[in-house]
């Protein structure tokens, strides 16, 4: 189900079931379910980003998994990024827009996050564990390091994201456009 579809089916959802109560208890209970629904819709959305940015890092494997992917004499992507890839994106927060995917002529997988003020993240992984990354945060703000992934997003990393990076921010656009 692509997102516009879901929007709409979730939107409809929503006013059919309006109450037409007018006690106290009957606006409250109003109040709750419109604001599961809206969880329960924001947690479909990021399920459903989720899921696009698995179906691409697997489309990425599949279209660079063989030596000189680009015509320029790339390395294939590795299988151990990919698959390094695939954990660190179902750790990212909630809050935090999903990332581009980008394959890098070493082998490696890059995860980009971009904003509408031109604020740009990358992490690049190798399939070792080894996090390398590079951020332009506004403000002449720049950040580079290395961090090992164990499992869970390296707080450096994690902090940069959900500060530069949160869905609905008013300070950014996100990578991607809902």
């Amino acid at each position: 189900m692509s997102y516009a579809t879901f929007a709409t089916e979730s939107r409809q959802f929503t006013n059919s079931h309006r109450s037409t109560g007018v006690s106290d208890a009957s606006r409250l209970l109003e109040g709750m379910i419109a604001g599961s629904t809206r969880q329960l819709f924001h947690s479909t959305i990021v399920s459903v980003e989720r899921d696009d940015t698995f179906t691409e890092l697997l489309e990425t494997y599949s279209d660079c998994s063989a030596p000189n992917w680009d015509g320029y004499g790339a390395q294939a992507v590795k299988p151990d990024a990919v698959i390094e890839a695939l954990h660190l994106v179902g750790v990212v927060p909630r809050e935090v827009t999903m990332p581009a995917v980008c394959p890098e002529p070493d082998g490696y997988i890059g995860l980009e996050w971009h904003d509408k003020r031109g604020k740009t993240f990358v992490v690049s992984l190798n399939g070792s564990s080894e996090i390398t990354y590079a951020g332009i945060l506004g403000g002449g703000n720049k950040v580079h390091g290395y961090a090992r992934f164990m499992g869970t997003i390296p707080r450096s990393i994690r902090d940069i994201l959900v500060q530069h990076f949160s869905r609905g921010s008013k300070k950014t656009g996100g990578s991607r456009v809902l």
